[in-house]
């Protein structure tokens, strides 16, 4: 009986469908996985345990909820989240930010309304929404603020947001009177943090200091205080039933967002910099289309060549206009070149989503088109204008009335029953928008039918959806590696919706979650992809010194949650009073609720001199794991020794950098499939699983 040696160093294939199950000769068994959830699969080959999502804000009495991104440049953006007839803008940390009380909060405005803390080679600046605090060889350097007419006896926030490399530690004060520091005094390497304070006087005194160390500048993208109970909110039209239709654009040049929905007024939120003053009303449209009536509007909407383009009302589902040429708000149509105009497409389907590539792409719920206009001597670009307007049909899949992705210079849409997502792009050789099934290889992924996809696009290429049972999935997508991987990302809740916020280049995946709490009160929770951290619904709690109680956490009242304190695992706590009592008392608490992060190997099929070991039974006799920046997890339930022999008495293990991790088992099956879970809220990354076979009759 001979021993094989079979290995697998990659995953790049994600979870694949049962249908591919006998399909070990294709490179996407050899990189496949059985099951990949709660874990990435990165484009280099590595399954990595996804990281948790953090608590940002919650609201009672919920059931249904979205959020969409309002950027005003990549390192500012803020979150609007819309309920039952209402709609909320939040900063990144949770905050409502019209109640930001600190001047300057942003640093839109350089360092106005700040005061330098510096001496020496210390620099101080602050550029594009960013205070950038390089310390020299000071021993620190930081930025301060005096802010009146704030309310007694009220609980308050102080918020800080950073995006540097987090290895320099920041200090957080907060102080009253002549003091900066007799209310809150804390260090913090964390990207994310908020303290709760209660101030007694009118005046509060807040100061960031970045202290001497190594690591980059501290670089901050929000510092300022806000009152907990407030937050800016709109009254809208849009019930709780009817939140999943709509669709929004921001234009390129103006801090605004259209919002439409079929059956209601197009919509718009704003928001100036300058005066910090948000504003959601009805558009008001110069030469509106007569047939914009109750209960008959725009389904989608899309900016291209300087123009906004409304389609797909419900008894006008062919039709779409465009605006003026520079003015998004006036449809008044005629003849001229900048003039308005209405099309009407010549095929069969309802308008579903228009974006701008290329050309003008318009999906319905039969196929997919380009509009264009035709080049001539005076419009050699083929510009859309009155009386040059192109529709031409490119395929015949047909769309869900979902927002599409605009990824580069493709477009992907879901199909209408929603099982599918597609990817339509040009191409040179056949010249004409091809449309490719990204969801082939695994099918049964979208089985809950998806209602919602997002795009991350740094630092990992992820294409992100919802599903109507709740789950979130995803998808590594990365077109020049021909990679393709689906996992699933199961969580406590039910996840409803999904979008991305842009910090700094980087892309933040935001959720919302409804759940229901130990009350039986219904909950709608808002949470963002936090790195390094592994727990869901997250809240950080820093303490000065040791404690036992942890309060604020009453988002989770009566329900179960797991805990870290001091980065070590604690037995589960139920939430009473909106507080906990741990065993162990720490300063730096992690509670929220906790995930596996698991991948199952496919079916093993040995080839052997041309005979397929398929059907035989088979024993691994020892498993491997090759992992990095990992804890150990179990494999095929069993966990290895957690403790090297080489470290010293009293001192904690150290996390595994890298390491083969390895366990023996001895059960016989047909399958040979191999295990690997990480159960607790720590880390895992697997880079390869190989081991020792035996095959019956080989």
């Amino acid at each position: 009986m001979a021993k094989i040696l079979p290995i697998q160093n990659g995953f790049t294939a994600g979870e694949l469908s049962p249908r591919m199950y006998t399909r070990s000769n294709s490179k996407g068994y050899m990189e496949g996985l059985h099951t990949l959830q709660n874990m990435f699969a990165y484009t280099h080959g590595p399954a990595s345990k996804r990281p948790g999502f953090g608590y940002l804000h919650h609201v009672d009495g919920e059931k249904n909820g979205r959020v969409f991104p309002f950027i005003l440049s990549n390192s500012a953006s803020f979150i609007i989240a819309a309920y039952d007839l209402t709609i909320e803008a939040l900063d990144p940390s949770g905050v409502g930010v019209g109640d930001i009380k600190s001047v300057n909060s942003f640093f839109n405005s350089g360092l106005t309304g700040w005061t330098p803390i510096e001496a020496g080679s210390a620099n101080i600046i602050a550029i594009s929404n960013i205070c950038y605090i390089d310390v020299g060889d000071q021993s620190s350097a930081g930025i301060e603020q005096t802010m009146a007419g704030m309310t007694t006896g009220v609980p308050h926030l102080v918020v800080l947001k950073r995006v540097d490399d987090l290895d320099r530690s920041v200090r957080i004060e907060v102080g009253q009177g002549a003091s900066f520091n007799d209310l809150l005094d804390i260090e913090t390497t964390s990207d994310h943090v908020s303290f709760e304070f209660t101030p007694t006087n009118a005046t509060v005194n807040i100061r960031a200091t970045a202290l001497s160390g190594d690591g980059d500048d501290a670089a901050l993208t929000i510092f300022g205080v806000a009152e907990i109970a407030a937050a800016p909110i709109f009254v809208t039209p849009w019930a709780e039933d009817d939140l999943n239709l709509i669709q929004f654009k921001m234009p390129p040049s103006d801090d605004a967002m259209y919002m439409v929905h079929p059956t209601y007024p197009p919509q718009k939120l704003s928001y100036n910099k300058t005066t910090g003053v948000w504003a959601f009303v009805p558009v008001v449209f110069v030469g509106a289309p007569a047939e914009w009536v109750a209960g008959n509007y725009p389904s989608t909407v899309t900016f291209f060549q300087g123009r906004s383009w409304w389609g797909g009302t419900p008894d006008q589902p062919e039709t779409f206009w465009g605006s003026k040429s520079g003015v998004p708000e006036d449809l008044t149509t005629g003849p001229l070149a900048d003039d308005g105009l209405v099309f009407t497409i010549a095929e069969r389907g309802a308008i579903r989503w228009m974006v701008g590539t290329k050309s003008l792409l318009i999906g319905t719920d039969s196929g997919e088109h380009i509009a264009s206009g035709n080049a001539s001597v005076d419009n050699a670009v083929g510009i859309i204008e009155p009386g040059n307007v192109n529709v031409v049909q490119q395929s015949a899949y047909g769309s869900a009335l979902i927002q599409p992705q605009k990824i580069g210079n493709s477009a992907f849409f879901v199909t209408p029953d929603q099982r599918k997502l597609r990817d339509t792009s040009y191409n040179w050789q056949e010249d004409a928008w091809v449309s490719v099934d990204m969801t082939f290889a695994s099918e049964h992924i979208t089985q809950g039918l998806i209602t919602r996809i997002a795009y991350s696009q740094h630092p990992n290429n992820l294409i992100w959806g919802t599903t109507a049972d709740g789950e979130l999935v995803c998808c590594t997508y990365e077109p020049s590696q021909k990679v393709v991987g689906w996992h699933r990302h199961p969580s406590w809740g039910r996840v409803l919706d999904v979008t991305n916020v842009p910090v700094r280049g980087k892309s933040i995946p935001v959720i919302v979650r409804a759940y229901t709490d130990g009350d039986n009160v219904n909950k709608i929770a808002i949470e963002y992809l936090n790195d390094a951290h592994y727990l869901d619904t997250m809240i950080i709690r820093n303490y000065e010194s040791p404690v036992t109680t942890v309060d604020g956490l009453d988002i989770f009242e009566g329900l179960t949650v797991d805990v870290l304190v001091d980065g070590a695992v604690h037995p589960k706590v139920v939430v009473t009073s909106g507080q906990i009592t741990t065993n162990q008392a720490g300063v730096n608490f992690e509670v929220g609720k906790a995930y596996s992060g698991k991948m199952i190997t496919l079916p093993l099929a040995m080839q052997q001199e041309g005979t397929s070991g398929t059907s035989l039974m088979k024993r691994y006799n020892m498993i491997y794991a090759r992992m990095i920046n990992s804890t150990l997890p179990l494999i095929n339930g069993t966990r290895p020794s957690t403790r090297d022999p080489a470290t010293p008495m009293d001192e904690p293990q150290p996390a595994i950098v890298f390491e083969d991790a390895r366990v023996a088992n001895t059960g016989w099956d047909r399958f040979a499939q191999i295990t690997i879970e990480q159960d607790l809220p720590l880390p895992l990354t697997v880079v390869g699983v190989f081991g020792e076979v035996a095959g019956e009759g080989l």
